[in-house]
C-alpha cells in the first residue's frame, strides 16, 4: 500500500509520470516542465512529494536560467 492518499478521490495507487507544471510567482507566469509525479491511478490527479516541490522550489529560486521562452494566448473567462 502507498504511503500517499489521493486528496481528490481517497485511492492510494499511483505511477510514476512526469507532467508540465504552470506557477504564479509574484504576477509572473512560469513553466516547469518534465517534473515526476505520483499519477492516481483513479482519477488521474498529480501529487508532488516534498522533495519534489523542494527541488522546484529551489530551482525557481536559483540563478538557472530558463531553457526557453514561449509566447502564450490568455482569455478570460467571464
Amino acid at each position: 500500500m502507498s504511503e500517499y492518499i489521493c486528496d481528490n478521490c481517497g485511492n492510494a495507487e499511483f505511477i510514476d509520470e512526469t507532467i508540465n507544471k504552470v506557477f504564479n510567482i509574484k504576477n509572473k507566469l512560469i513553466l516547469v516542465e518534465n517534473i515526476s509525479v505520483l499519477l492516481c491511478t483513479h482519477c488521474q490527479e498529480p501529487i508532488l512529494t516534498m522533495d519534489t516541490t523542494e527541488r522546484i522550489r529551489l530551482l525557481l529560486n536559483s540563478d538557472i536560467k530558463p531553457i526557453k521562452h514561449i509566447a502564450t494566448e490568455v482569455y478570460e473567462f467571464a
